[in-house]
């Protein structure tokens, strides 16, 4: 996935590190589960 892809999913701004892969899972699960 593209970093800023994540930035814009997240909402996050460009200088804050987005979290490590297995937070994003667990953050991206119930999303993706609507």
């Amino acid at each position: 996935m593209e970093p800023e892809f994540l930035y814009d999913l997240l909402q996050l701004p460009k200088g804050v590190e987005p979290p490590a892969e297995e937070e994003l899972s667990k953050e991206l699960e119930p999303l993706l589960s609507r």
